[in-house]
């Protein structure tokens, strides 16, 4: 087969709802050994402080350590159409150890700009900006041994709590792997849970998303797929996600 043409992206830019989301979780890093790619972030007792972050994004994120040796090179991407039905093969950045992994595009999902990480790939149903979709690459060696998902719950139970008008509720995941590639040695865990959170100033600004995060985890590399909705349309867009999370998959090992 003809390997999928590429280009720099030119893409839409990051709508300041989805720039909080990526701001929320670089927020997060300094706990987690990992970052989970928030298209529409969970908000908190700090919305002040969350909108000064969107402001901040490209000097106070864009400098992380994570993402300082990018260059040109690593903002090349596979190119989407929003119409269309894709199968998506991300190459390998191997200047920054990022393994090549696959997904499905669905059609009229469209994909948005990311200043902090141009590997990562923000897709946002067209006229419904909830439902949606990142994934995105880390290099952590020796993660294959220490990735437990327990962190990640055990870090959103306490943040998302009444103490900051939040709610976390987890539905499934914590345990064994979801799946096993034993040829590439990656194992791929789910976590599914529900957040009801304010996302701004106002009572009517109170939402309830519904998240699963699937954790595809290498011997010395992670790649995370996020993918929400809102829980109120749940069963009418589960299963649009759930054949993207289905069809993810690493396809090299680093």
């Amino acid at each position: 087969a003809e390997a999928p043409s590429r280009r720099r992206a030119r893409v839409s830019a990051l709508p300041a709802t989805a720039l909080l989301g990526m701001a929320a979780c670089w927020l997060l890093r300094e706990r987690l050994p990992f970052s989970v790619g928030f298209v529409s972030a969970p908000g908190g007792a700090e919305p002040a402080p969350r909108r000064e972050a969107v402001l901040q994004l490209s000097s106070a994120l864009a400098g992380a350590a994570s993402f300082a040796a990018a260059g040109p090179a690593e903002a090349e991407v596979v190119i989407i159409k929003t119409n269309e039905d894709q199968q998506i093969q991300v190459p390998a950045v191997d200047r920054q150890g990022f393994p090549s992994y696959f997904f499905f595009h669905p059609k009229n999902f469209q994909r948005y700009s990311n200043p902090v990480d141009p590997t990562a790939y923000i897709l946002r149903k067209v006229n419904n900006p909830t439902l949606s979709f990142v994934a995105r690459a880390e290099n952590r060696p020796n993660c294959g041994n220490d990735f437990n998902p327990k962190v990640f719950i055990a870090d959103y139970t306490n943040k998302f709590s009444n103490i900051t008008g939040s709610t976390f509720t987890l539905i499934r995941g914590g345990g064994e792997p979801d799946r096993v590639d034993p040829d590439l040695n990656v194992k791929y865990y789910e976590v599914e849970y529900v957040v009801r959170t304010q996302m701004g100033l106002t009572f009517d600004s109170l939402k309830t998303l519904h998240f699963v995060t699937c954790f595809g985890v290498g011997n010395n590399s992670l790649v995370i797929l996020n993918t929400q909705a809102s829980d109120d349309t749940w069963d009418k867009d589960g299963p649009i996600l759930r054949k993207v999370l289905d069809s993810f998959r690493i396809t090299s090992q680093v």
